[in-house]
C-alpha cells in the first residue's frame, strides 16, 4: 500500500512537497507548520488546514505565563551624585589643599607679631586695623576662600608701605616675603574653586 504524501503551502507562497508523513511531522515539531497551514495529502482533493489532519499530533500549547507583579522595591532608589555639579573641599587633592594652608597661615604668623608689637607698643590701632582682621582672614583663607587671601593681602601690602614709610627695612622684608608667600596661595585657592565648581 502505497503511503500518502502532503505537500504545504508556507508563509512565502510556495508549494513544499510531496513529503512524507514523518517529515510533516517533524516540521510541526519544530514549530515550521501551524495548525492553519494550507495542506493537501496526495489521496484527498483539496487543500485544508493541517489541524485538519488527524494522522499528526501537535504540541500541546504551552500555558500563557502570567505576567509577574511588580514588585514595589523595598527602598528609594539613590539620587544621582552629580546632582549639583560642585564638589568640596573633602573631594579635593590633599596635598594641595595643605599647601594652599602653609602660604594661608602667613596672615596668622604676621597677625601674631602685630599682636605682640602691638601690646608692646601700646599700638591698639594697629591691632584693631591689622592683626585681627589679619586673623579673621587667615581663618577663612585656610577653607580656600579667594576673597580672603586677596583682602588679607591688601592688608601687608598697606603695612609693607607704612613700614617702608618708617624706615623700619627688617620688618617691611618679613611683610614683602609674606605678600609673596600669600600671592601663591591665592593662585592654589583660586585653582581649588575653579576645581570645585567644574565638579
Amino acid at each position: 500500500m502505497t503511503q500518502s504524501t502532503y505537500t504545504i503551502v508556507a508563509g512565502d507562497g510556495q508549494n513544499y512537497g510531496p513529503n512524507a508523513h514523518d517529515v510533516i511531522q517533524s516540521w510541526i515539531n519544530e514549530g515550521r507548520i501551524a495548525r492553519d497551514t494550507q495542506m493537501s495529502r496526495s489521496d484527498v482533493e483539496g487543500w485544508f488546514r493541517a489541524g485538519d489532519y488527524e494522522e499528526f499530533t501537535w504540541p500541546a500549547a504551552a500555558a500563557p505565563v502570567a505576567a509577574a507583579a511588580p514588585v514595589a522595591p523595598t527602598t528609594a532608589p539613590a539620587p544621582l551624585s552629580r546632582g549639583s555639579g560642585r564638589l568640596s573641599l573633602a573631594d579635593m587633592d590633599p596635598s594641595l589643599l595643605a599647601e594652599m594652608r602653609s602660604h594661608g597661615s602667613w596672615f596668622w604668623w604676621v597677625a601674631g607679631v602685630e599682636l605682640v608689637y602691638g601690646v608692646i607698643d601700646s599700638d591698639f590701632l594697629g591691632i584693631g586695623l591689622f592683626g585681627v582682621p589679619l586673623l579673621v582672614v587667615g581663618f577663612f583663607a585656610h577653607r580656600a576662600h579667594r576673597w580672603a587671601f586677596v583682602i588679607g593681602l591688601l592688608l601687608l601690602a598697606l603695612r609693607l608701605v607704612v613700614a617702608v614709610m618708617a624706615g623700619a627695612w627688617l620688618p617691611a622684608a618679613i611683610r614683602a616675603w609674606a605678600v609673596f608667600e600669600v600671592f601663591k596661595g591665592l593662585m592654589i585657592a583660586h585653582s581649588v574653586q575653579k576645581r570645585m565648581k567644574e565638579g
